[in-house]
């Protein structure tokens, strides 16, 4: 995987440690990716060839090591995606904002 420095203007290769069970996820475009502190939410995309995914990863960037973690059997019922959109809501733990009508 190749991370990006934006002030830098520089990139880096870097190690991904892979799940445990599943590996990590196949190549692919067109997913949903969205950031929630340390952590990076992938959710299905296109492989080429008709292949549409469904499934769901979530790449852990802690203390400089990353490490994928397959969610894919923990949450159900979102089905095939492919070319849509996310967003993350600032990193509140859920609940209304108060501060807002």
């Amino acid at each position: 995987m190749w991370v990006c420095n934006v002030e830098e203007k520089t990139w880096q290769m870097i190690d991904v440690i892979p799940d445990p069970e599943t590996g990590k996820p196949d190549p692919r475009a067109h997913f949903s990716a969205t950031r929630f502190g340390s952590r990076i939410f992938i959710f299905g995309g296109y492989g080429g060839c008709g292949q549409v995914y469904g499934d769901t990863w979530v790449l852990h960037t802690a203390n400089g090591e990353y490490r994928w973690e397959d969610l894919t059997t923990k949450i159900t019922g979102t089905g095939e995606r492919h070319g849509r959109g996310s967003v993350s809501d600032g990193g509140r733990k859920g609940g209304r904002d108060k501060n807002r009508s």
